[in-house]
């Protein structure tokens, strides 16, 4: 899954937004661009919402609401240990504070979460996409005010 983070002017990191990263075939890449599907978390409950969002491309106009391969329903689906994979995240991100926006991979492991890669030039659009508009985002507006864009 995807954990965006910043870390802001005053020291602390938040987390931004999550979303679940899943091929919808059996194939192994899981990414918007290559035929996934990314399914916004609830930052609070760490369950996933309703929809997913793929590209046009691969889906045409439709949103799906589970996986076509298990079933397996997508909305109020409790994301194993999501909790600590926030925590690990930010704990991550605690180790460069010169990079103040992160989108970090975190996979689901038997036991805890695990971290895959940190991305500091991430397709910020997905993410926006997955909130429902990162200018609501009131995390994302501390960012949008430091760089002048907000008031």
């Amino acid at each position: 899954m995807r954990i965006d983070t910043f870390f802001n002017q005053n020291g602390s990191i938040e987390v931004v937004s999550s979303y679940f990263k899943t091929n919808l075939k059996n194939h192994f890449i899981d990414n918007e661009r290559s035929g996934g599907c990314e399914i916004p978390v609830d930052l609070q409950t760490g369950k996933l919402k309703k929809f997913g969002y793929l590209t046009l491309k691969y889906n045409g106009l439709s949103l799906p609401t589970e996986h076509p391969v298990t079933k397996v329903q997508f909305e109020d689906f409790q994301i194993p240990y999501f909790e600590a994979a926030k925590q690990l995240a930010i704990r991550a991100a605690s180790f460069m504070p010169g990079i103040r926006l992160v989108g970090w991979d975190v996979a689901i492991g038997p036991e805890s979460p695990v971290l895959v890669e940190g991305n500091s030039d991430y397709d910020i659009a997905t993410s926006d996409l997955s909130y429902g508009g990162y200018k609501a985002n009131p995390v994302f507006q501390k960012v949008l005010k430091e760089i002048g864009y907000l008031d």
